[in-house]
């Protein structure tokens, strides 16, 4: 099993890829610029645009890591009591969520006020936990039949666990 450590060079080595695409569009709408201009402000475009998203994403990423303790996130995700679930890329442990994907998240359980499962008719449900500001914050969805469904309905014990102990406290 992979530690955090490890999902945290994971997203380093993905922005670090994604800058290396953007520097060689820039670099290849330098080159093609006086044979076809076209074609290059077109690759100038995408890689301004790839620019822009790879900033927002590390600048997300940063403030993750920056509102955390890593040192205690890292060792309560190796514990016993944390939770993998694959098909979400979704570790749950006594006190924080880690999402992989779409985007890296470290949420704080206690900075949560509840969790919610939001129902899309008969075919779909989705698991939020909302913090104190009334922000929903999706962690796990699944639909009616798919593999993820024993996941989903684990993921949803582990937060429902331990929003029980924080009610008996």
């Amino acid at each position: 099993m992979k530690g955090f450590e490890d999902i945290i060079k994971e997203q380093k080595s993905s922005m670090k890829t994604s800058l290396t695409i953007c520097v060689s569009l820039f670099v290849a709408a330098g080159a093609v610029f006086f044979v076809r201009r076209t074609i290059a402000l077109f690759f100038l475009l995408v890689a301004v645009l790839l620019a822009v998203s790879l900033y927002s994403r590390y600048s997300k990423f940063k403030a993750q890591i920056a509102d955390i303790d890593v040192d205690e996130v890292a060792g309560e995700f190796i514990s016993a009591n944390s939770r993998y679930f694959m098909q979400f890329e979704l570790t749950i442990t006594d006190n924080y969520v880690i999402m992989e994907r779409p985007a890296f998240k470290v949420y704080t359980l206690a900075k949560m006020e509840k969790f919610e499962v939001g129902i899309a008719g008969e075919m779909r449900k989705a698991l939020f936990l909302t913090d104190f500001k009334g922000e929903r914050h999706k962690i796990a969805e699944t639909q009616k039949g798919d593999a993820t469904q024993r996941d989903f309905d684990e993921a949803y014990e582990c937060i429902r666990d331990y929003f029980n102990r924080r009610k008996a406290k």
